[in-house]
């Protein structure tokens, strides 16, 4: 989002709208710059059908207009999902999920932010 506020163009990522997003401190003309170009995108079904088989998802999907999402019927990697959402400009997600290994993905991945202790919670023993 500070990215395309800096450069004054629209979200990109699949961010707007999200909890993310709705929580940000943004400004109302950029929020509406957003909502005018992610409202009225969204991507074809042919341009999905043909991004998710680039990534070697030969599943169904379908637009979830209400929630503003594409849901890949079984789950996908966390991998995958950064790059449809990066490359459809619309969130997506695996209707049992998104499989990460990577543990700093928190609520992107519907996990719960991972707490690293500061120096002063560790007994450290010399």
């Amino acid at each position: 989002c500070a990215l395309s506020y800096v450069l004054d163009i629209p979200e990109f990522n699949g961010i707007y709208s999200s909890k993310m997003c709705v929580q940000a401190n943004c400004p109302a003309i950029h929020r509406e710059n957003c909502s005018f170009s992610n409202e009225k995108n969204t991507p074809a079904p042919e341009l999905i059908k043909d991004a998710i088989a680039k990534m070697g998802i030969y599943r169904d999907a379908f637009i979830d207009t209400e929630n503003r999402k594409i849901i890949i019927d079984g789950s996908i990697s966390h991998a995958q999902a950064i790059y449809l959402t990066q490359r459809l400009n619309y969130p997506i997600m695996g209707n049992t999920g998104i499989d990460s290994e990577n543990e700093w993905g928190g609520p992107v991945i519907g996990r719960q932010d991972l707490h690293l202790p500061f120096n002063t919670e560790i007994d450290y023993e010399l």
